[in-house]
């Protein structure tokens, strides 16, 4: 796994090879931190087109991070806890009821359906801002995959021969498509989530599983948690 993320960094190999490496190599292998990143490395390429390597800066430092877990004696685990409830889920449901409310006060009429999904559509995206923006939503990328800095030292102190690689000044001007390209693609994804605003509601009212990473060492079975 190594050496197929050194490889697309370097850009000898294109985004279709890389998924297919890793895929080959997450099957393969019986180590959980493998298949664990395996899918973690998904967000790094594009699934629509083949192409090089395109990151910026942030995504870059994170892949010489992967590169310094799967350097060191450490393995990576991916625990989630039981469902939890937060305000959002309560916010979804009154938005819900009351969108069956209206519908039935309107008779489930098409065109009163139609109508009603509009604010409906508006307050479900909105809902699903502002839990992006929540602090227990939010994680600190600058670190992935590793929780708390204290891992990431401890791991790095236990890697003595890694070398960061530095990020090549081209690619921070690359881009897979235009703004006007990537604009219209969002276009079919917002008409689906108007028409269906109340099941996107009703999913939003579903009580979540907190995800809990943890880095430990196989040779020691000391555990870093985050904080």
């Amino acid at each position: 796994m190594i050496q197929t993320i050194r490889s697309f960094m370097d850009e000898e190999i294109t985004s279709d090879q890389f998924d297919g490496a890793l895929a080959e190599i997450a099957t393969i292998s019986p180590d959980e931190s493998v298949r664990a990143l395996q899918l973690e490395l998904w967000f790094f390429y594009d699934d629509m087109k083949d192409h090089l390597i395109v990151v910026d800066k942030q995504d870059w430092d994170c892949l010489n991070r992967v590169l310094l877990l799967l350097s060191s004696n450490s393995e990576l685990t991916y625990e989630r806890k039981w469902f939890t409830w937060r305000g959002r889920q309560a916010v979804a449901a009154a938005g819900l009821l009351s969108y069956g409310y209206l519908a039935y006060r309107g008779r489930f009429a098409a065109e009163t359906l139609v109508l009603l999904a509009i604010p409906f559509w508006l307050a479900s995206m909105a809902l699903a801002w502002f839990n992006t923006r929540h602090p227990l939503q939010r994680r600190d990328y600058s670190l992935e995959p590793f929780p708390s800095i204290s891992s990431l030292r401890t791991v790095r102190r236990g890697v003595d021969n890694f070398v960061r690689k530095r990020y090549p000044p081209g690619l921070a001007g690359r881009r897979l498509r235009g703004r006007g390209t990537s604009a219209l693609m969002w276009f079919p994804t917002i008409l689906m989530w108007l028409a269906f605003a109340p099941f996107v509601l009703l999913f939003q009212m579903v009580p979540e599983r907190d995800l809990r990473i943890t880095i430990s060492d196989s040779t020691t079975g000391s555990v870093e948690k985050p904080a």
